[in-house]
């Protein structure tokens, strides 16, 4: 066969214009559009913003990204990799969390289990513990481990007394200075954060800790000492720019206690350790880790660090917030995207919650554990992604997201530095607000399922049998108080739970009897549609095309049909189930010419997209019976 050389001759480069006309010619569907009514379309259909404001648009170029100029992985502003090599060939610490309770002989096993099967660092959670952690229960917690070979990092909260023990530990075992590494974990900014506390209090602990860094930076150099963990901001529903501002905030208040008492700038920056939420949602996840060293770069410029003393050392944690209690089998592909997000966006240590963690905090699964490790590991050594540095760099919306992304957290932490530093904004109620605002605004996308949450809002699985969890208070959120403690899907797993407590108690779960009007191919998309919406509440369903036979003596009952079946059927059908004593009428759907006359023949409530979906189903539950 011949080929004509012609036809392999490059194709010509499509422009901006181009697509932005094709685009145009789908959104018109035919019609004549002013440009004006086709950019509101294009806005409308399009275009979204992300809870800091951002925009995000469905395409990006080279222009977007024009003047940032080109950037190496290990040279400032590090938003690349901090260091030439970032993580290759062995990619990210894989730090899974392990707790230390009582005498911490039980944590040993869940320790070397850990490491046996693919763990690379270990993150012991000893804020449990109650009485002060000793040297001998870390012993008894690490018995077996070989600390020269593993990294160590302490959840201790605020307190100094567990890092204490550590650095005895290694001294015990007779580790030098080079053999020692992690972190200890101690952050008096953050445990006020989350459990509270005076003014005197925070700063007697940020004395302790001041100390403890002299210590540490004299006697093990690959031991980091503080953390300034941003996931509080997070858990309380703060955006993304928020998020990043705290860990700034939090950052610039300890380096300036650690310079007030003498220590140098570079080791002050070397203590330090930055910690922040990795979520499902990928590319801003993306654009999180590579802007925090962006800006946590501009922080140690600004303070006179040296080039090479700019490089930020970034912890992410897969988000508590995302995670749900009902189908937990769903926190697996969450985090798996959380953890595949952090490890593109550089992250330097990356911890997998178990996707069971909600279901029993005190003790997750073994397969739990299993599938959290396995998921880095198929990331590591399958995927190889851990041997890319950056793999996301050169994408034009990645790079806009980044810098946009940086700006808006940089604005933040302006205005917490203006409110006087991050203790300020704590004590005056300023950050409370904030985050109190946003999470108003997160609630009512969940609410109206504009965010749909897998498993939970959206395709619940209604045979889920999850035990009661008590709630956990968390006090006074004002002045000094906690912050709350959110999770997106903490208003549909209420209802859900005061569901399933009606069910043991009766007998029998709250039902709903969907009533389909004409035949199966009418009915079944507002069937679906009314089945998901109030099994996402715990109320069963059951589908019949008559109430012939059908005790629907103070049930409640929900027509579902075509606008052309309803015109025909739907009054009829309406008064049939009210005289059947039926307690309360739904409609699927909301037929505009026939409202006024279906809400007269009974009709109680139209469920349609975009209804308060919490609203509906907390009415419902009433009706139904449902002690809450």
């Amino acid at each position: 066969m011949t080929v004509d050389p012609t036809s392999l001759a490059p194709f010509e480069p499509a422009t901006a214009e181009q697509w932005r006309r094709a685009v145009d010619g789908v959104l018109a569907k035919g019609a004549d559009l002013s440009p004006e009514q086709l950019a509101q379309r294009f806005q409308r259909q399009l275009v979204s913003y992300t809870y800091d404001g951002l925009e995000i648009r469905p395409l990006y170029t080279a222009d977007d990204v024009a003047g940032s100029g080109e950037q190496l992985p290990g040279t400032p502003p590090f938003v690349r990799a901090t260091t030439a090599a970032a993580g290759v060939p062995h990619g990210w610490e894989v730090r899974q969390r392990v707790a230390v309770r009582g005498d911490g002989s039980t944590a040993a096993a869940l320790a070397l289990g850990e490491l046996e099967r693919g763990t690379t660092g270990l993150w012991l959670d000893v804020t449990g513990t109650g009485d002060e952690v000793t040297v001998d229960v870390l012993d008894r917690a690490l018995a077996g481990v070989f600390l020269e070979l593993v990294p160590i990092t302490l959840d201790a909260g605020g307190r100094s007394g567990p890092a204490q023990a550590l650095l005895e530990l290694w001294q015990r075992r007779g580790h030098g200075a080079d053999e020692a590494a992690g972190c200890l974990g101690v952050d008096p900014i953050g445990a006020s954060m989350r459990d509270g506390g005076t003014s005197n209090d925070l700063q007697a602990a940020i004395a302790e800790a001041v100390a403890l860094v002299r210590r540490v930076a004299d006697t093990v150099p690959r031991v980091r000492t503080l953390v300034a963990d941003a996931t509080p901001w997070h858990d309380a529903g703060a955006t993304d720019a928020d998020e990043l501002a705290g860990a700034l905030a939090a950052g610039v208040a300890y380096l300036r206690r650690l310079t007030d008492a003498g220590v140098d700038l570079a080791t002050a920056l070397g203590q330090l350790e930055l910690r922040v939420a990795a979520t499902s949602d990928q590319f801003s996840t993306i654009a999180k880790m590579r802007a925090l060293r962006l800006l946590w770069h501009r922080v140690a410029e600004v303070a006179g660090a040296a080039p090479g003393d700019r490089g930020a050392r970034v912890h992410a944690v897969t988000s508590q917030a995302m995670a749900t209690r009902y189908d937990p089998w769903v926190n697996m592909l969450r985090t798996t995207v959380a953890c595949f997000a952090a490890g593109v966006g550089g992250a330097d240590a990356v911890t997998v919650h178990p996707y069971d963690h909600l279901v029993d905090p005190t003790a997750p699964s073994e397969l739990g554990r299993r599938m959290a490790r396995n998921t880095q590991a198929v990331l590591l050594d399958e995927t190889n992604l851990g041997r890319v540095i950056d793999p996301a760099g050169g994408s034009w919306y990645v790079e806009h997201l980044t810098q946009a992304l940086a700006d808006a957290a940089w604005t933040v932490f302006q205005q917490i530095e203006a409110a006087g530093g991050v203790q300020r904004a704590l004590d005056s109620g300023w950050v409370h607000t904030r985050v109190d605002a946003t999470w108003a605004r997160r609630q009512a996308d969940v609410a109206t399922r504009k965010v749909a949450i897998t498993g939970v809002s959206e395709f619940p699985n209604i045979d889920d049998d999850i035990p009661a969890l008590p709630a956990v208070p968390v006090g006074e959120h004002r002045g000094h108080g906690p912050l709350p403690r959110h999770r997106y899907a903490e208003g549909f797993e209420a209802l859900r739970a005061a569901a399933d407590a009606h069910r043991r108690r009766t007998g029998s779960r709250p039902e709903v009897v969907l009533l389909g009007l004409g035949t199966p191919a009418d009915s079944t998309a507002r069937a679906t549609f009314a089945k998901n919406l109030f099994e996402a509440g715990g109320l069963a369903t059951r589908l019949v095309d008559s109430v012939d036979g059908v005790d629907l003596s103070g049930r409640l009952v929900c027509l579902c049909s075509s606008d052309a079946r309803y015109a025909e059927s739907a009054l009829e059908a309406v008064r049939a189930a009210a005289q059947a004593g039926a307690a309360r009428v739904y409609l699927a759907g909301r037929p505009a010419e026939l409202t006024e006359a279906l809400q007269q023949a009974g009709v109680d409530e139209f469920i349609a997209l975009g209804v308060d979906a919490l609203d509906v189903l907390s009415r419902a539950l009433t009706h139904a019976g449902v002690e809450r």
